[in-house]
């Protein structure tokens, strides 16, 4: 396979990145962390591969990403808070495209729940999965994969497939992944204790970058139309609201709920 582009013993700063497991190919990253005996699971501990041969999207959706091209990793959480955990995901997506969005000046922008778009097209993409132990959460793992080098990706012909994009593409310039890395690290660390913090303001940070906040879209909720709503953004805990064409609010937490804007 060759030596490892990213070095095991590069330097992450706190607690986000400590233990690092690199791994030149692996099936999941996620699926490792998921794996990993409880004894070795540690609350910032992260997993990152130049390859994965089962990548997954979200949903049943597959990742495509060139050995040793783009940034695969997961971090492992342990919050003591069991509920608003689509915040949490949305809080590192929005920390994240905050990032991209400093250091390249590109209008980078969140899809609901956890798509990173600039002008319509896929930058990168958030998966997280968690695991209980009956009614206590055990752990969290939040997958990431970042387009960063890779200069072709697979066409889909299907119109609601996003098309993928990377940095390189955009930019017209290579990226250092370890250094990438290393600061992407730090912005989750951050947009963790935002969250846990229950930061006042977390909510707005969301909303000025979520694609169809504030505007009528089409909504389908677990892949059936619901119509056309308003979308009025997330609640304290986690709720997405909707207001529907007679002026009622609609209150949405677990399902599976796709816009689209018209």
């Amino acid at each position: 396979m060759g030596s490892p582009t990213i070095s095991l013993d590069i330097h992450l700063p706190h607690w986000v990145g400590r233990p690092f497991l690199y791994f030149n190919e692996i099936d999941s990253t996620n699926r490792q962390l998921h794996q990993l005996p409880k004894e070795q699971f540690t609350h910032g501990i992260v997993a990152c591969a130049d390859h994965q041969t089962s990548g997954r999207g979200q949903g049943i959706k597959a990742w495509h990403s060139q050995t040793g091209q783009n940034l695969l990793f997961s971090v492992g959480l342990c919050p003591n808070d069991s509920h608003r955990l689509i915040l949490l995901t949305l809080s590192i997506a929005e920390k994240i495209a905050e990032f991209i969005s400093t250091i390249t000046a590109l209008p980078v922008r969140i899809k609901w729940p956890n798509d990173i778009l600039v002008d319509g097209s896929k930058l990168g993409g958030i998966l997280t999965e968690t695991l209980f132990l009956g009614s206590t959460l055990e752990r969290v793992i939040i997958g990431i994969g970042l387009n960063v080098n890779q200069s072709e990706f697979p066409h889909f012909e299907d119109s609601n497939a996003l098309q993928a994009v990377s940095l390189a593409q955009l930019t017209g310039v290579e990226w250092n992944r370890s250094s990438l890395l290393v600061q992407l690290c730090e912005h989750i660390e951050k947009a963790y204790v935002f969250w846990d913090n229950s930061a006042p303001e977390l909510c707005s940070r969301i909303h000025s970058r979520l694609i169809g906040y504030g505007q009528w879209v089409h909504v389908e909720i677990n892949g059936a139309p619901v119509g056309l709503r308003k979308c009025l953004g997330l609640t304290p805990q986690g709720e997405l609201l909707f207001l529907d064409e007679a002026y009622t609010v609609h209150r949405h937490n677990h399902e599976n709920i796709r816009l689209i804007l018209n």
